[in-house]
This record gives C-alpha cells, structure tokens and sequence, in this order.
C-alpha cells in the first residue's frame, strides 16, 4: 500500500512538471522566431544553445538540432536580469524554454533573438538568396552543399569538396571560373582554393583578383594577382619579423646545398606588433623550378641579411606544399588569364 502511494505521488508530480512545460502555440500577432536550420551556429554545436530551462543561471539546455530545426517559437514575456534579458520562449510543439541575451548584444536584435534563434520574417526574407547560392554552378562534379546563415546574412557556403567561401565571395569564385573552359582544370583550382589556408578574394573596383596564401605569416608566401583579366603575376613575399631592425638587403633561401639568392632588396619596413621587414618579388622560371623541387621532408630555411647581423627563419613542410599548390594554380590560370 505504502509503494501504491509513493508511486501515486510520483505519477501526479510528472503530470503536473509536465503540464507546466507545455504550453498552447498562440502567438496571436506576436513576432514570431525560428530554430533557423541553415544558422551556422546551429550546424556547428549539432543543437540550439544559448537557452535556459529556467530564467535562471545553471539551467542551459542544449535543443538537439535534428528534432528542433525549422521550429517557430514567440516571445510570451521578458524577464530582466543584472547582466541580461530572459525571453520567455513558447514552441510550435507547446514547449517553453528561456533565450537569453547580454545587454551589449542588443544592437543584434533587429534580426536575431540571439546567436541561434532568427526572426522569423528575417528568415522568410533570407530563403530566395539561399536558394540562390544553393544553385550556383561552378563544375559539373562539385557543387554547393550547404549555405549557411547568421542573422540576416549568408555566413558561409560549403562545397562539395569542403572547401569554405565567407559572405558572398563564392560569387568571386564564379566570376573567376566564367573563363575557364575545361572542366578539370575547374576542378583542380576548385580542389586549391579555400582549402588548405590557400584562399581567393576579388577587389572590384580594381576588378583584380587575389589568390594567396596568408602574406602576413612569416617568413615567406607567394600569390597570384590577376589584374584587369589581362595580367596575370605570380608574386613571393619574404617577411622577417622581430625585435629589432635588421635592415636585410638580401636573402637566401637553402636546403640541402640547393640555394636560392636574391640580393639588392628594398624592404618595406613598418612597425606593427614589433618590427616588419617585407619585400614583394615578381617571380621568374629559375625560383618557380626552385620552388617546385624542394622537398617536404627536408630542413629548409631563409636567411635575412641585415647590416650587422642575420636571422635564419624556417620554413616548414606545410608552407612549402602551399607554396606549390599556388605554382599550379597560375599554371593552370596562365592558359585562360594574360597576353599569351
């Protein structure tokens, strides 16, 4: 009988719970949000965070993304806090949980209730551009697979391939492929770009396109610069970092007995977190064979020459590859950029 009882109680309290976590969906003219299943936050954590059980500290809830993606939701009440507002959410499936906000993230309120949860109209007014960009055709064989969103803008567009474009520079992309005319020479620049720390921008009103590695990670990069369709450069940077000025005029490049020198260099020199020597360098056959024939597994290193003393910098296997990667992609570029 005792059992009877314990277990009587029980049922009625997980009614009850129950009942008080579930709630009629009747946002009766209020602004309705949404479990955005394109928000780029979403994707990554596989749920929706930033959300509470209770408008109290301790009580976060993770939403997993499968079960509550598309879902819409309204604000029933506001609830401030010392450091944030709790909105009071009601789900389409009539649960209730508690979005939260720091005051300083208010100004990103026009479009989000926070990092995970988009108005709904926001939302509405987003699907043409993602369908859009979902369309986008770059190669027969590689295509976009997600278009992701934070807020009222497009974040990020994956390929196929994996390779990641910001914003909407995958349109950059199209417009760089518009000339080239075979596809596996579209697949293998597609295969480069965006992977690998290997990453294509577009200026437009210079209309000249950048396909670089990161020109300010020392101690030497190379990228192709296409200006105006018309000229195509292949470009190395060199760049000592450190303390003190060397005031270099000359570098080599060494491994394994192979050298690679270039002497009577004026170096642009800043100060910016310590001081910057760098010096920008058309690039002719003899560096690109130089180039493509070192090794990965080898030590290779540039020596700065400075007026009273030098700086030996390594270069590591994965800026060697990198460096390659961009020697193929302007001997690809070559055939459709340039006066030949």
């Amino acid at each position: 009988m005792k059992n009877l009882f314990v277990i009587l109680i029980v049922f009625i309290t997980s009614i009850n719970f129950a009942n008080a976590k579930i709630q009629n969906y009747y946002p009766d003219g209020k602004e309705e949000y949404i479990f955005d299943e394109n928000n780029a936050n979403a994707i990554a954590n596989n749920g929706y965070m930033e959300l509470n059980k209770s408008p109290k500290p301790k009580t976060s809830v993770k939403l997993p993304y499968d079960k509550y993606k598309g879902m819409r939701s309204y604000i029933q009440k506001e609830i401030k806090g010392d450091y944030e507002t709790y909105y009071k959410l009601v789900l389409q499936n009539g649960e209730i949980f508690y979005a939260w906000r720091y005051y300083s993230e208010d100004k990103n309120a026009e479009h989000s209730l926070n990092s995970y949860i988009t108005k709904y109209e926001v939302y509405k007014n987003l699907k043409g551009e993602i369908s859009e960009f979902s369309d986008i055709k770059l190669s027969n064989t590689i295509k976009v697979d997600k278009v992701l969103t934070k807020g009222d803008k497009i974040f990020k567009v994956v390929l196929s391939n994996g390779a990641k474009y910001f914003g909407k520079s995958i349109k950059d992309a199209q417009i760089l492929l518009s000339k080239i005319t075979d596809e596996n020479d579209k697949d293998e620049i597609l295969n480069i770009l965006n992977k690998d720390d290997i990453f294509l921008s577009y200026d437009k009103v210079e209309n000249t396109f950048f396909l670089t590695m990161d020109v300010n990670s020392p101690p030497i990069s190379m990228f192709v610069k296409i200006i105006d369709g018309k000229e195509l450069l292949l470009i190395t940077r060199v760049l000592y970092t450190g303390n003190d000025w060397l005031f270099s005029k000359k570098i080599l490049i060494y491994q394994n007995d192979k050298k690679f020198i270039k002497s009577s260099i004026d170096f642009i020199r800043e100060v910016k977190y310590g001081v910057r020597e760098y010096y920008n360098f058309i690039t002719d056959n003899n560096y690109v064979d130089y180039i493509k024939n070192l090794t990965d597994t080898d030590e290779t290193l540039i020596r700065f020459y400075g007026e009273h003393k030098n700086s030996d910098k390594a270069i590591d296997s994965k800026k060697i590859n990198r460096m390659k990667k961009v020697i193929r992609l302007y001997e690809i570029l070559e055939k459709y950029y340039g006066d030949n």
